[in-house]
């Protein structure tokens, strides 16, 4: 003789699922609906992009990455350049005046601010360079900084700091909190 499992009676089994989706519920508010509504999502991109940043039909700077990827957004679009970049600096007189390298960058559409790091190279026309982990570039102020450890390499010395600012051809620029002056002259 088998026996089999009682059978459930129908409404109770109407109610334990009830119950079931009761608890499973959760009431979520408006700032969270719009919160995952607007998710960032990338409305553009593109491989091997070439951009130019210019000024009274000057060119300020001729920026290239392998890829591109652009977020539109009302509060805060951004520009994302996740496997490098190479930027090239000019002067009034369309003269390149220093060169920039990065494996990666992101710029703050609104703020004018651009981030780079990674492997962060720039080269002067004085051949003077400089190394760090990253740059933080002001368009508007003309203006590049880190508060991280930098490397320069002049003709005559190297200099280790932790921070540096400049001008955006790389030829006046200071330092802060020297660890070391290493003249090369010898």
């Amino acid at each position: 003789m088998s026996h089999s499992p009682p059978a459930m009676n129908p409404l109770k089994l109407l109610i334990f699922f009830l119950l079931l989706l009761t608890a499973s519920c959760k009431k979520t508010s408006n700032a969270e609906i719009q919160r995952v509504t607007k998710r960032e999502v990338p409305t553009e991109t593109g491989r091997n992009v070439e951009i130019i940043y210019s000024d009274s039909a000057k060119i300020k700077v001729r920026l290239t990455t392998p890829r591109l990827i652009r977020y539109l957004s009302d509060t805060a679009p951004t520009i994302e350049m996740p496997i490098g970049l190479i930027a090239l600096f000019y002067n009034p007189l369309q003269q390149p005046t220093s060169r920039l390298t990065a494996n990666y960058g992101i710029r703050y559409v609104n703020k004018n601010l651009t981030i780079v790091r990674g492997n962060v190279i720039v080269v002067n026309l004085s051949g003077d360079t400089l190394k760090s982990e990253e740059l933080i570039w002001e368009q508007e102020r003309e203006r590049v900084y880190t508060k991280k450890f930098v490397r320069v390499r002049t003709s005559k010395e190297i200099i280790l700091a932790d921070g540096f600012e400049s001008d955006v051809t790389f030829s006046h620029y200071k330092f802060f909190k020297v660890k070391a002056t290493i003249s090369l002259e010898q």
